[in-house]
């Protein structure tokens, strides 16, 4: 657009500097001044137009493709950290109290997936203790009250349930989802419900979700070892 401008200036200042005022054609002279001015006029407007539609397209798909491909890549890549309400603290806590039962019953050990624990977050902040049969997924839940009751100790009251174990007659579990062989994923969430199975007691919640789901009648001999020690 600029390449006009030039051209259309210099016809109105030749119209203007070499015809003397005033002209033997006044008539014919005011139609070729006002004719360039008005084409001068349309020049500059389309190109302040198409300046502005530059600018607007620019800005728009810098910003937003930035702005999308940062937060994205921010919440997608975070290493250690979950996209639920589970803490790096608490994940470490959850996986460690698995695979070191697990490596007592020659199981191979879990690893976190966070599809598993937004399923327990979200179910676990309903504060209903009762499961909520999750198919495909395994559950285990447990809950208690006091200044003694925490995570790592539902997680230990799981794990103790060995003890009452019948590899002869085996029965379902919190400790033999635990140590499912199957089982290869875990996600877990905690929350602080008023619960009403509980003596309406604040209590802390605890939910994990494994996949695939272990407790499968006609299984057990398959997937609960007995401990490496023996």
């Amino acid at each position: 657009m600029a390449l006009f401008r030039f051209p259309i200036i210099l016809c109105i200042f030749r119209i203007y500097s070499i015809y003397p005022s005033p002209h033997p054609y006044p008539t014919m002279m005011f139609f070729l001044k006002f004719t360039c001015t008005v084409i001068l006029s349309l020049t500059l407007a389309l190109s302040a137009h198409s300046a502005a539609i530059s600018v607007g397209a620019n800005a728009t798909v810098s910003v937003g493709s930035s702005a999308t491909v940062s937060v994205g890549a921010s919440t997608t890549s975070s290493v250690g950290t979950s996209t639920t309400g589970a803490t790096p603290a608490q994940i470490s806590l959850y996986l460690r109290a698995h695979n070191s039962l697990r490596t007592i019953y020659n199981a191979t050990s879990m690893i976190w997936n966070d599809t598993l624990a937004s399923y327990a977050q979200n179910y676990v902040n309903l504060c209903v203790y009762a499961h909520s049969n999750p198919d495909p997924y395994g559950e285990n839940i447990a809950a208690g009250y006091g200044s003694s009751y925490s995570i790592a100790r539902g997680l230990q009251d799981w794990a103790n349930e060995n003890s009452t174990y019948n590899y002869n007659a085996p029965k379902a579990s919190h400790f033999t989802q635990m140590v499912w062989k199957g089982s290869v994923q875990l996600g877990c969430a905690s929350q602080t419900c008023t619960l009403v199975a509980l003596g309406n007691h604040v209590s802390t919640y605890i939910v994990c979700e494994y996949y695939p789901k272990g407790n499968v009648d006609g299984k057990f001999p398959a997937n609960v070892n007995r401990p490496v020690s023996n």
